[in-house]
């Protein structure tokens, strides 16, 4: 019974459209409020330890992530394959652990790229990986809220993502604080590499700082103040 319903908190646009789209609830009753994962003081405190042993940024492309099939990997593999065709100097590091472990460590040896890709398991944090990378690359066939996104955002690294429904292609905002590409598109996702790679320096600055702007609604303080104000009304 929706008269015992005060508000509904939606973490994205999206979502907050979808459930216009389905009725389910009264539109007054709807609000946007972005989740609270960003804690500043953390993220810093953590890339603060990640410095201790910093080495010299190379051409690493970062996936995150459990390995199952909702983050795509074996897609990756086999854009990352081509990419080297690009550029061979590319890396690919990936953090996490899952049941597809075995299938992604066959399609590295079936492809042949065994030294350019490393498989790191569960890392508490990923800052450290987050420090050197090249850019953040996500494949993922269907995704919540991206937090491994956020948290590239937040620590300027370029974002390449695929265009699955979550609230991915609204913070991206066609290509304003980042890349995307067609979810399970092979020629969409080399392209819109390749676009990275050959934009201007100047121009990936303000895809980054519009990102970092963005990534402030995500604060925990932000989200206090969003919630306070909507429980007043």
């Amino acid at each position: 019974n929706q008269k015992y319903i005060y508000k509904v908190i939606c973490p994205s646009l999206e979502t907050h459209k979808l459930l216009i789209e389905k009725n389910i609830f009264i539109k007054k009753k709807l609000t946007v409020i972005k989740d609270p994962h960003i804690n500043p003081s953390h993220i810093i405190k953590m890339k603060n330890k990640a410095n201790e042993n910093k080495s010299e940024l190379s051409k690493n492309i970062l996936a995150i992530g459990r390995l199952t099939k909702q983050k795509n990997y074996i897609f990756l593999l086999e854009v990352f394959n081509k990419l080297l065709t690009i550029n061979n100097n590319l890396k690919l590091i990936i953090v996490g652990e899952g049941e597809d472990k075995k299938l992604i460590e066959n399609k590295i040896q079936s492809l042949g790229i065994k030294k350019f890709v490393s498989l790191e398991g569960y890392q508490k944090n990923i800052y450290k990986y987050l420090e050197k990378s090249f850019c953040y690359f996500s494949a993922s066939l269907w995704e919540g809220p991206d937090l491994a996104m956020l948290d590239a955002a937040f620590l300027n690294v370029p974002i390449i993502c695929s265009d699955c429904k979550s609230g991915r292609k609204e913070f991206i905002e066609n290509n304003n604080r980042g890349y995307i590409f067609k979810t399970n598109d092979m020629n969409s996702a080399i392209k819109t590499f390749d676009t990275f790679l050959k934009e201007e320096k100047h121009e990936i600055k303000k895809k980054l700082i519009r990102a970092k702007k963005e990534v402030k609604n995500f604060t925990q303080i932000k989200y206090y103040f969003k919630l306070k104000k909507t429980l007043a009304n």
